[in-house]
């Protein structure tokens, strides 16, 4: 019989209809496999690609804050301290260059610059009254040295006295003991004083300083926190961010209330010692 005589015979075209069908039907199902497939794949690699840059955002968070931190630890202090997480905060920031954005990465640059000047500045500063302190510390020391002596002193013509000695050369060396130990009181007592004066106008400058740092880095640092929920999807309206930016003055506006009002603190306490001079 012809092959295709063969085909067209009723119960043979039924199994090839069959054939073709199941064929079709597994290309269908492999062709839903491999879409789906492609589609889980995109998908993951968004979700993963997404929460690396999440990560890396949220470190640029916590780096501002260690910014900022900084500034008020000096300010608070009155010195530089070296943190041990340092190191870590400054891997967190260069962990952006790697995942954020050109738009981030100009910002944050622009940001770290500025904060970097900030700090060393301030850390100047801080050096200044730290060298300053010092010196009240050992003037301070000075006095104590002096009182010491004067009490030596005493108490030597003391038991002179007492044990009614004629020895003028022995009582003029006590005297003399005590007449320098009071000079000695003096000086370092006046020049404590004046290096307590500048100690309390250098905590005055570093204040002011520390100030002027954070409102000069307040706007840009909103503008990097900004960007960054622009591109996690999380933008704010108009209203959503003035109202943000109202609390954030706000906390701006009694953080320097509270400077000012430490700053006034200082100035009355000059305003005292000069008045006692």
């Amino acid at each position: 019989m012809p092959l295709l005589e063969t085909l067209i015979e009723p119960q043979n075209v039924a199994g090839l209809w069959a054939v073709i069908g199941a064929t079709s039907a597994a290309s269908i199902t492999l062709l839903g496999i491999f879409f789906n497939n492609l589609y889980e794949n995109a998908r993951r690699r968004k979700e993963r690609e997404h929460t690396l840059v999440r990560e890396a955002y949220f470190g640029g968070v916590e780096y501002l804050t260690y910014c900022q931190n900084k500034i008020q630890s000096i300010l608070r202090n009155g010195s530089l301290i070296a943190e041990d997480h340092d190191r870590e905060y400054s891997e967190k920031f260069y962990k952006l260059f790697m995942i954020a954005s050109p738009k981030v990465i100009d910002i944050y640059s622009k940001l770290s610059i500025q904060y970097n000047d900030q700090l060393f500045s301030l850390g100047k500063e801080a050096l200044l009254l730290q060298e300053c302190i010092g010196q009240v510390a050992l003037h301070k020391q000075g006095i104590d040295m002096a009182l010491e002596a004067m009490k030596i002193a005493n108490q030597n013509m003391d038991e002179y006295n007492d044990k009614n000695k004629n020895v003028p050369e022995l009582w003029e060396l006590h005297t003399e003991q005590y007449n320098n130990a009071v000079l000695d009181f003096e000086k370092n007592s006046e020049q404590r004083d004046a290096a307590h004066k500048k100690e309390l106008l250098l905590r005055i400058k570093l204040l002011e300083s520390g100030m002027k740092a954070f409102a000069e880095s307040s706007q840009p640092t909103h503008a990097a926190l900004s960007c960054m929920r622009e591109e996690l999807d999380r933008s704010l309206s108009r209203r959503e961010f003035k109202r943000i930016q109202n609390n954030i003055n706000l906390m701006q506006e009694r953080m320097t209330q509270a400077y000012n009002a430490f700053i006034q603190e200082l100035e009355a306490k000059i305003a005292t010692m000069e008045q006692a001079a």
